[in-house]
């Protein structure tokens, strides 16, 4: 037996659909143009800083030179996880007519940034070798000036079909 069951609002489904797909991509990070052109005072990237550190790097006999701290993974997976909850609030209130979804995408941006900083500041593992300590007074393996967690943004990014 097949239970067939009415909505008050027969389409309210699809049109919730709709505007989901009209929420901006959030590209979180260091996203083109908004983050690329941070440079540190030696004109390093700020961009390539960052990439070293997430994947690590190697010296040219193939030999580990900077340890991967996967940063930028554990932080993105870390969003993902601690806003559902708010994700859940704002798509019902755009499905109410109460915000856009390009607000929406924008408060879960910020939100986002927030917590892939605390990340930074966090991460412990690998430990800095006891030079790199020396060097930068400091044992925390991914700050040494700020600029790399200050530099972390976010970017509304249309979505492409």
């Amino acid at each position: 037996m097949q239970v067939k069951i009415k909505h008050k609002k027969p389409s309210a489904l699809k049109e919730l659909i709709a505007k989901v797909d009209k929420m901006p991509q959030i590209a979180l990070g260091f996203p083109r143009g908004k983050a690329t052109a941070a440079q540190y005072p030696d004109g390093t990237s700020v961009l390539n800083v960052a990439f070293w550190n997430n994947y690590g790097t190697f010296d040219k006999n193939g030999n580990p030179h900077i340890p991967a701290r996967r940063f930028m993974d554990t932080g993105g997976r870390r969003a993902s996880i601690e806003l559902k909850p708010l994700i859940a609030k704002l798509l019902k209130s755009v499905n109410e007519g109460k915000m856009t979804s390009k607000d929406a995408a924008e408060i879960i941006g910020l939100k986002a940034t927030a917590i892939l900083k605390k990340e930074i500041t966090e991460i412990d593992e690998p430990p800095n070798a006891p030079e790199t300590i020396r060097k930068k007074k400091s044992s925390n393996p991914l700050i040494d000036t700020g600029l790399m967690r200050q530099t972390v943004t976010f970017e509304l990014r249309d979505k492409r079909k």
